[in-house]
């Protein structure tokens, strides 16, 4: 048996070449010595038919891992972008929280200096004392 028999013998009847009228052309086995006579682009197409499709179904797998990981990417990207937007709202936050404070600070502290007459101002007094032993302390002493 002829490697064009065993193809002929295994091709699939769509692949068969059709005369004008649209029948399928009986192909004929290299018994009496004419060669077979068919299309050689639907000869190639199922000689390479398997392989092109295994090449195809892993070309498509390969590009489901690639899109898979660009995903996955995208995902610690927003992640990561979203633990940043949240960082930056707690800082503003405590930002906000605080001056706030000290703006509270500031009112008791001018709302107690209302109250003590207006005229208490801060006086630093800066004093030299000199131990037992000798040795000369410095003292700053604040008062309202």
């Amino acid at each position: 048996m002829n490697y064009d028999d065993k193809l002929v013998n295994d091709m699939p009847s769509q692949y068969f070449p059709t005369d004008p009228s649209g029948r399928k052309k009986i192909l004929r086995k290299r018994i009496t010595g004419d060669a077979v006579k068919f299309d050689e682009d639907a000869l190639q197409s199922f000689v390479t038919g398997g392989h092109k499709r295994k090449e195809e179904r892993r070309r498509k797998a390969q590009q489901e891992i690639k899109s898979k990981k660009l995903e996955e990417k995208r995902m610690k990207r927003r992640e990561k972008e979203a633990t940043k937007r949240a960082e930056i709202r707690k800082t503003k936050a405590l930002v906000e929280s605080n001056i706030y404070l000290k703006k509270t600070v500031e009112e008791l502290r001018t709302i107690q200096k209302e109250r003590m007459g207006g005229e208490s101002q801060q006086t630093a007094e800066e004093c030299s004392f000199v131990s037992p032993d000798g040795t000369c302390i410095k003292a700053v002493i604040k008062s309202l």
